[in-house]
């Protein structure tokens, strides 16, 4: 049996996880009805349990099928981020000499460096500061556009991406609500060792040190536990149209039980977009690097920009994945429903 077979499937690995066979009554649909994931010939009738490989081939076919969809619609929140960030980096590259500059005359590196400009960096600080909170303000909203083309186009294999836009956006304030919570959570988490460590320090008190370090490595593995209960929330405020507290608790039942397999399989995705994202943004910074002033500062946006369409298409992919996993495991979920809840208006305050 491998990482995410379900023991209680009796097909075991010879099952086929997009294969035409019903788990209930459902009418035969028509191929050409558009249900299909993939937007191959073949007709997904039902869903099943997923493995780890079959959750990262699904997240791989997603993004490549509608890389269209993802770039229209994670472009409308990400180029304007990445463009606001590009001007920080401007300030940097804007009178650095590039790599090449330097080689031909490395006198200039050296004077660059000796005459700093205070008003130069000053606009890097502030600009970086404003990046930094218009960041951590639309990031939600990223990873809910991400999390919107990626379901329509795995329940229906149509994705109108200023639709899901539109429906990511009309979920922004629950879903800024939701991130920022499981943000603190691990922090509240980490008070009490915190507390401990220092009082021990303060004190001189070695016995407390040592509860401390006990109480930290505990809280650790809590936080991590906790994380990944939490990992479907987006997904659950997306999809669901629940508020965010609602939407951590149903995330929390859904993983309940299978908190190894997701928390392995999140993590696995996690080092793959990490590695696609660094081969495809490496030539842009080593060019931006190598050319350095405002050209470079383009050269690295522009790689900015592609890195994060990939990075957060891939994300989105995999959690959508995992989240219908989740749902067929503990619901037995199938496309009857799954096919007739996404253009459900919410109908779920707060």
């Amino acid at each position: 049996m491998s990482w995410g077979d379900d023991p209680t499937d009796p097909g075991g690995d010879s099952f086929d996880p997009w294969a035409t066979e019903r788990r209930r009554d459902v009418p035969a649909a028509d191929p050409s009805d558009g249900v299909n994931p993939w937007g191959s010939e073949e007709s997904t009738q039902r869903l099943r349990p997923l493995t780890l490989g079959e959750v990262l081939d699904g997240a791989f076919r997603l993004v490549r099928t509608h890389w269209r969809e993802f770039a229209l619609g994670l472009g409308v929140v990400v180029v304007p981020l990445a463009v606001l960030s590009g001007f920080v980096v401007a300030q940097v590259f804007g009178s650095t000499p590039g790599l090449i500059e330097s080689l031909q005359d490395p006198q200039v590196a050296g004077e660059i460096a000796a005459e700093p400009d205070f008003a130069q960096l000053t606009r890097a600080v502030v600009g970086s500061a404003v990046a930094g909170i218009a960041g951590l303000l639309l990031t939600p909203l990223i990873y809910g556009i991400a999390v919107r083309i990626a379901a329509s186009g795995y329940r229906t294999g149509s994705v109108d991406p200023m639709a899901d836009v539109r429906a990511a956006g009309r979920r922004y304030l629950p879903l800024l609500a939701a991130v920022f919570l499981i943000g603190f959570i691990p922090f509240l988490i980490f008070i009490l060792p915190a507390f401990v460590m220092v009082g021990g320090a303060v004190s001189g008190v070695d016995a407390l040190l040592v509860m401390g370090g006990l109480a930290f490595i505990v809280s650790l593995i809590a936080a991590i536990i906790a994380v990944v209960r939490l990992v479907l929330t987006v997904p659950v405020v997306v999809l669901e149209g629940v508020g965010p507290v609602r939407a951590m608790d149903r995330s929390n039942a859904l993983v309940k039980g299978r908190t190894g397999f997701v928390l392995g399989t999140m993590l696995v995705v996690y080092i793959v977009s990490a590695i696609v994202q660094a081969v495809l943004g490496l030539p842009f910074q080593f060019l931006g690097s190598a050319v350095g002033t405002a050209a470079g500062a383009v050269v690295v946006t522009a790689g900015n920009i592609v890195t994060s369409l990939v990075g957060n298409s891939i994300l989105g992919a995999a959690l959508v994945l995992v989240y219908f996993d989740r749902r067929v495991r503990a619901e037995g979920y199938d496309l009857t429903e799954l096919a007739g809840e996404l253009g459900k208006p919410p109908d779920h305050g707060w």
